[in-house]
């Protein structure tokens, strides 16, 4: 089996602030992980890099054996991962309970 993930100094900054610096992470196919960390740690930062969400400042990522920044399976691609509005799912709409009425 090969890398589902593998970062290498993966670094995200906001201006004078630093979100992620260097994360170098290995991740095989069919490996379960979880990120940990306090608030501010860059838990939601790093997987917003990994599913093209935001831009890296620095390193590289791949998923599934592709540039993170070439190609982008994660985004779209069937994998679950991406973005959720809760303003425009009209099923959040009875404060917050999901009816499953469109």
């Amino acid at each position: 089996m090969g890398y589902a993930i593998k970062t290498e100094g993966l670094t995200k900054t906001y201006k004078d602030k630093v979100a992620v610096d260097g994360l170098t992470l290995s991740v095989y196919e069919g490996e379960l992980i979880a990120l940990l960390g306090v608030n501010g740690a860059g838990k939601t930062t790093t997987v917003r890099m990994l599913t093209c969400l935001t831009n890296p400042t620095g390193g590289r990522a791949e998923i599934l054996g592709h540039d993170d920044n070439t190609y982008y399976p994660l985004h779209g691609r069937g994998s679950g991962a991406g973005r959720q509005d809760r303003h425009n799912d009209r099923r959040q709409s009875q404060g917050g309970r999901n009816t499953g009425r469109t």
